[in-house]
């Protein structure tokens, strides 16, 4: 009868410890960590390109927003430019046709109260024109004039002194009410003694041209 043997399979001659076998699967992973860190390596790769794309992107928007605050703050230069001109344009017709007294009059800072002043005055100024027109002449009696200020903004009126709506109301002033009106134009000059320059200086200081 023969004897049973139980069946063992043959280990490999060269690696009777399975070393060979161990080292292989450390190689094969090692193989996977290293095509993991590589494809890791492309994929920050192509995230640090993309991130110096994003800040040579950011570089040119930042490059262009500059070029664009220059040149809105070169518009808003010219238009300042265009603003001064036209403020000295307004201020030329608005002066135009007044005479060299009431020019030195007017305070270099012009104020708001200065401006009106003498915007009444040029509305003056062009109703006298009107009436002394030759070819289309307005009686004086037909035109509204505008209440001048005195130097320092008070209206004449506000001291109780008759509104000088129209000629015929300066012609007939009285002799209080025309001092009080020379004074109050002329506060630091010295008083005609006659009426008739006195009136002709109110006349002046309101815009109004006598021939």
């Amino acid at each position: 009868m023969a004897t049973y043997h139980p069946y063992h399979p043959p280990m490999c001659p060269a690696d009777p410890s399975g070393i060979y076998a161990f080292m292989t699967r450390i190689d094969a992973r090692l193989d996977r960590i290293e095509n993991q860190m590589k494809s890791t390596d492309i994929i920050l790769g192509y995230l640090v390109s993309r991130v110096e794309e994003i800040e040579e992107r950011l570089e040119s928007i930042e490059e262009n927003s500059e070029d664009i605050e220059n040149k809105i703050d070169n518009i808003d230069s010219r238009f300042d430019d265009v603003d001064s001109k036209l403020e000295d344009i307004d201020m030329d017709v608005l002066t135009n046709g007044i005479g060299e007294t009431i020019k030195e009059s007017i305070d270099v800072s012009l104020d708001f109260g200065a401006v009106e002043r003498m915007a009444a005055m040029n509305h003056n100024t062009n109703i006298y024109r009107a009436v002394k027109d030759k070819g289309n002449p307005v009686l004086s009696h037909e035109v509204t004039l505008a209440e001048v200020t005195f130097p320092g903004g008070r209206t004449p009126t506000s001291r109780g002194l008759p509104l000088l709506k129209n000629p015929a109301v300066i012609n007939s002033l009285s002799d209080n009410n025309v001092i009080g009106y020379y004074q109050g134009y002329y506060p630091r000059e010295a008083m005609p003694e006659s009426r008739d320059e006195r009136i002709k200086a109110i006349w002046k200081a309101i815009g109004w041209r006598l021939v």
